[in-house]
This record gives structure tokens, sequence and C-alpha cells, in this order.
């Protein structure tokens, strides 16, 4: 590795931030012409492998010591004669992406913003890399074919760690969301997608017969298990045809990006 000009792609946190990071990453090695390599790391917030859920052929590394480190703060560049190291919850990008208009692309729900070029290399990285084991593949398949309906709204509702999702997006905000998404597909099913049981139990509640989700036997991230069903849901939200997300949620973003930047409703209660 020590002589090789590479592109380590370092994740972090859970699994959509990880998935943004490798995305800009197989996007960014591919035209500064470096080698990809991918720092994975088990602990509390992703108990699975890489390989556990995604079938993409990419090379890993063990650990992460030498090189120019480029946190979620910097646009990347060519860094001759070192590795590069890209280490960020955002969608990392090059200075040339970008203009005064534009600093980033995260949680960017409008399509006129982003630059076509940017949009169309990013929307190839996701294609390449987003081939899910047939664990994943199977898990999916099963939902759409014996629960969707013709039509699906998809309601993702971020809880547990992340304190800014939470009080942007409380229940209340969330449920209007779904009314007006409701309005706009009246013969719609609604797939709900959230990392807290609780709620899980308080919006089926209110949804009651028209309420869908992928029976987990529990909601955790710190297993391969549950990691896999967190990538079976974000495809799940992926495939619907018009989502109610949850602001400043990378899994909700990710879910739009995923599925063709279908509409989407940001339940954000300063709206």
């Amino acid at each position: 590795m020590k002589n090789q000009k590479l592109l380590i792609c370092a994740t972090h946190s859970g699994l959509a931030n990880r998935l943004k990071c490798l995305i800009s990453s197989i996007r960014i090695s591919e035209l500064i012409n470096r080698d990809l390599r991918l720092y994975w790391p088990i602990n509390e917030r992703c108990g699975g492998r890489f390989s556990d859920i995604i079938r993409a052929p990419i090379s890993e590394v063990e650990s992460v010591k030498n090189g120019y480190f480029f946190g979620r703060d910097e646009y990347v560049r060519d860094v001759p004669e070192t590795s590069i190291i890209v280490h960020t919850w955002r969608f990392a990008l090059l200075e040339s992406d970008v203009d005064e208009k534009l600093e980033y692309v995260d949680f960017v729900y409008d399509l006129n913003k982003i630059p076509d070029a940017l949009k169309v290399s990013l929307c190839n990285a996701m294609r390449r890399l987003m081939i899910p084991s047939l664990e994943v593949q199977q898990k999916v398949e099963g939902v759409i074919t014996n629960e969707f309906m013709s039509e699906m709204i998809g309601v993702h509702v971020r809880r547990t760690d992340h304190k800014l999702a939470t009080s942007s997006s409380p229940n209340e905000t969330i449920w209007r969301g779904i009314q007006e998404a409701k309005i706009r597909l009246p013969n719609a099913g609604i797939f709900l997608s959230t990392d807290c049981k609780k709620t899980e139990e308080e919006f089926l509640d209110k949804l009651g017969s028209m309420g869908i989700v992928y029976r987990k036997s529990e909601i955790r991230r710190d297993t391969r298990e549950g990691i896999e069903d967190a990538l079976a849901d974000l495809l799940l939200l992926a495939k619907c045809d018009l989502l109610v997300v949850s602001a400043s949620s990378t899994y909700s973003e990710l879910a739009w990006w995923l599925g063709g930047h279908k509409p989407v409703i940001v339940a954000n209660k300063k709206n």
C-alpha cells in the first residue's frame, strides 16, 4: 500500500453515512484516477460487514494509518505521493463541483439546484455500489410481493440517537406530512420505516390497515442481522412512489436518491 496512490474511504457512524461516503469515494477515485480501498469498521453503530450486505467488489483495508485526511467540511483534492483518506458523512465533493450558489448537495431535495454532471456521476456511482446481498434482496422482494400496493407512500421517522432529526421532525409534523401525501395519493398504502420500536407501534396504531412495515425481531444496529434489516428498509423506502421524510436524516436523504428523486415531503416543523 505504501507506494500506491490510493483513495481510502474511511467510513464511520451508521449505515447511510457510510454509504454516502462510499458513493462519493467511488466517484472521486475515478475522476482523479486513484485505486479505491474501503475501511468499514464493525462497532455499535454498524455491526455488519460491508460484504454482509453489498455485493459490489470493493477491496477493503483493516486499518487507516497514513495519508492526507479530508473531513466533512473540506473539498477533496489530489495530493501527489500519498494516499487520500475521505472521512465524512457528507457527499464528498471536489472544489470543481461547486460554485457560489452551491457549497454542498446534502439534503438538497431539488435537482434543479444540483449541476447535471454532478448529479449524473453520483447516480452512476450509486448504481455501481447498490447491489444488495442475496439475503437482503430476498427480504425486499418478499415485502414488495406480499404487502406492497400498486402505489406506496414511504415514511421514514428517524429517532434514537439523532437529536436534530427528532426535534426537527416530531411525530405530529410527520403525521401532517402523511396527511398531505394521502391527498396526493389517496389510494396508496403506507410503508413505515423507523429506528424506534415505540414510534413504530404508535404510527401503526394510527395508520391501521393501510400501514405496512418490514417486520423485524428487534430494531438494532450492532448486529449483522440489524444492518441487513436497515438496508432492506432503506431499499423498500426507495421503491415507494412518494416519500415523507425526517429533516436532516442521511437515511431519508439516501432513500430519495436511490429511488430516483421521486416526490418528497420533508417533515420539518420549521416549514
